[in-house]
């Protein structure tokens, strides 16, 4: 059935809406726009550079709101092309309306607000919300098998309407319960686009962006079941299905890493996380949830403490390491210092090792790496500094293994060791496997937390010599792992080690040559200064 529409104005703002909504868009949106984001009943949802997005419930909270969306207008170069062409709320809106019409499970649209000023563009989308609906990924005993064969059936239906939705993946998807049965709809709809008709390649696309979405909420033989269920509506796709299912799973690598390496820049950039700015001549970037003023008070507390002994761990001619003590709470602060003209040249360039520490610290934090979390960086030609986290309380892991692991002969302290090597081989295990590697893996990088039932986690710092997006070879498995074998205090003993090497090579797929992994771990150990270490008294 066709949509009736009416058009009005409301404090400069040019509004398209629904007719059958027009008693929603008047009385409870269009008077009360300008206060969106104070008002009592009104929840920010989301906001990044170029959206902001707030549910408004102006009713009872069991009955269903509107979600409005307010895009902004970066910099003249939007504005320009805003002119240039139709607006993203204008082509969300469209979309929105074709897919409803087409039978797609999306939003029901209720109101686009146009604005122009002469030096600011606003546009609002509005739309009724799903009531009780939640993101797949939340979604509470979701019955895998119905949910699957629904994203399957909803792939193909893209495919054969034209629609191209570059953004098809479970963060956009909400699943609603209706006894029984589950209902899945697609939100978030700004990059979806009618084609004449879709390549392979972009339905491949789409089927690679939404495997790489199922992490946690669906595993490996998910995704595959998923691809066989699709394979079943796409007869072009079934006549290859298993070429076709492994080039959908190597471009699914392909997207994760482009989108893993996006979001580790990102700390560069004045981005939705992170702020860019100067202060004192320094260039200054900073995580939005650690603001300018803590960066600048943590600074002027180091500065401050300069020289005293009990706050620096660690000092050599080229970095120093110190603890210090913010009204935010404690934070670690690295000073970099140019010791000759090449590291000053790089400073002022903006090539310092500082920053390299910076980006690889947040690439960390983006694979979900344990680590010390980076904060803020002040970078400049002849110092630069680094601001962390400071994980208070966790010991380095060469001081824990002496001072917990030192008499565990039998009984339960030493199930208690061998669990503790195991939950460590998985944790280097899931490192590698991120493909990221380490090149100064020693255990003093290496701080422990200890968790409740035998559990451990372990924190990789001193990060510098992170290498990340490329698969770790076995060469450099191995010189990792000849550097724990030579920091590792020797009250783990070689059979707790022959223990650690065999897990981790099967875990690792070298089952079939345990034997050569361990000589070659050998040999490149005989090239190394062990440290001795005794255990604590």
């Amino acid at each position: 059935m066709e949509q009736e529409f009416y058009t009005c104005e409301q404090n400069d703002i040019r509004w398209t809406a629904v007719s059958k909504y027009s008693h929603i868009v008047e009385s409870r949106v269009l008077r009360r726009i300008e206060h969106i984001p104070s008002l009592e009943k009104c929840k920010l949802v989301k906001r990044n550079l170029y959206r902001t997005t707030y549910v408004y419930k102006p009713i009872h909270p069991a009955a269903a709101g509107v979600y409005i969306k307010r895009y902004q207008i970066r910099d003249w170069g939007d504005k320009f092309l805003t002119k240039l062409r139709q607006s993203q709320a204008y082509r969300e809106w469209k979309m929105m309306l074709l897919m409803g019409q087409k039978g797609f499970p999306v939003p029901q649209p209720v109101a686009l607000g146009e604005r122009e000023h002469k030096k600011t563009i606003e546009n609002y989308l509005v739309t009724l919300e799903i009531l009780n609906a939640v993101p797949v990924r939340e979604a509470p005993d979701i019955q895998k098998e119905e949910v699957l064969l629904a994203l399957a059936s909803l792939a193909d239906k893209l495919r054969r309407e034209n629609i191209f939705y570059k953004d098809f993946q479970l963060g956009n998807i909400l699943l609603k319960k209706r006894g029984a049965k589950s209902e899945i709809f697609l939100v978030d709809l700004h990059s979806a686009r009618l084609l004449t008709a879709l390549s392979k390649g972009q339905i491949l696309y789409m089927l690679a962006k939404l495997i790489d979405s199922f992490a946690p909420a669906f595993n490996a033989v998910d995704q595959d079941r998923f691809l066989d269920l699709y394979a079943q509506a796409d007869p072009s796709f079934k006549m290859g299905a298993a070429q076709n299912k492994e080039g959908v799973k190597a471009l699914a690598a392909r997207i994760r890493q482009t989108h893993l390496k996006s979001r580790t820049k990102r700390c560069l950039v004045r981005s939705t996380g992170f702020s860019v700015g100067y202060y004192e001549g320094l260039r200054l970037f900073h995580r939005k949830d650690f603001d300018r003023h803590s960066v600048l008070n943590a600074f002027k507390a180091y500065r401050e403490s300069a020289g005293n002994s009990k706050d620096t761990l660690k000092s050599t001619k080229k970095t120093s390491l110190s603890i210090v003590e913010t009204s935010a709470g404690k934070v670690c602060v690295k000073r970099y210092i140019s010791i000759n003209m090449l590291d000053r040249i790089k400073g002022g360039l903006g090539l310092s090792r500082a920053r390299r520490a910076w980006v690889i610290g947040n690439g960390l934090v983006v694979r979900n790496i344990p680590t010390s979390t980076p904060l803020a960086l002040l970078e400049g030609t002849n110092e630069s500094f680094l601001i962390t986290t400071a994980l208070v309380g966790f010991p380095r892991m060469d001081y824990y293994i002496l001072e917990n692991f030192k008499e565990t002969r039998s009984g339960s302290a030493f199930q208690r060791k061998k669990d503790f090597i195991s939950s460590f081989t998985r944790a280097l295990w899931s490192l590698h496997e991120k493909n990221t590697y380490h090149g100064d893996l020693k255990a003093c990088n290496i701080l422990v937390e200890e968790l409740p039932e035998n559990k451990w986690e372990f924190y990789f710092i001193d990060y510098d010599k992170v290498v990340f997006d490329h698969e770790v070879s076995i060469r450099r498995r191995i010189k990792n792992i000849a550097q724990l074998h030579t920091s590792i205090p020797w009250c783990i003993t070689w059979a707790d080690r022959m223990r650690f090497f065999k897990s981790y090579a099967g875990d690792a797929g070298y089952e079939h040559s345990k034997a050569a992994f361990l000589r070659e771990v050998m040999r490149e150990s005989n090239k190394r200064i062990p440290v001795h270490m005794e255990p604590l008294e």
